[in-house]
């Protein structure tokens, strides 16, 4: 079976001339966790997902050696506080958080068998991009390859 077979074809987008404020409302609204970055003509640009909110929330000292720093009592981290951490980044474009994986994006004609290992490996999501237009075509969600197998 190929990824292109149980694939969604119609995944929730950020362009990428859109702003982390623009981003971070569509993972609010959708319940999302990752959303792929494509840019006017759909070619698929990188990946916008919570470890972007996170990166904006978490002190940046923690974020560069997470073992030295175990408890973060001392951090401020009223609900009021991240707001305002959330509202300070909204009108940066989303460009600036896209995520590009160092491994290469899957293709509709991959076997499943290596989306899955690729979701074991690293995500709960992955983009499917054609490989020669590089246009995202869909994405692979572990429970697009759950809902195949029942």
């Amino acid at each position: 079976m190929k990824i292109g077979e149980i694939m969604n074809r119609a995944p929730v987008t950020v362009r990428l001339d859109q702003t982390f404020g623009d981003a971070f409302r569509i993972l609010v609204e959708t319940g999302h966790k990752f959303l792929p970055v494509v840019d006017a003509g759909g070619i698929y640009r990188g990946n916008f997902d919570l470890t972007d909110v996170w990166g904006v929330l978490l002190p940046k000292a923690v974020r560069l050696n997470r073992k030295a720093i175990e408890n973060l009592a001392f951090v401020s981290s009223s609900l009021e506080k991240m707001k305002d951490q959330i509202a300070e980044e909204a009108n940066e474009p989303v460009e600036k958080y896209v995520t590009r994986n160092d491994s290469p994006p899957l293709s509709p004609d991959n076997p499943v068998i290596q989306g899955i290992l690729m979701l074991d490996e690293c995500r709960e999501t992955l983009a499917v991009v054609d490989p020669h237009t590089h246009q995202l075509v869909g994405i692979l969600s572990a429970t697009d390859v759950l809902s195949a197998l029942r």
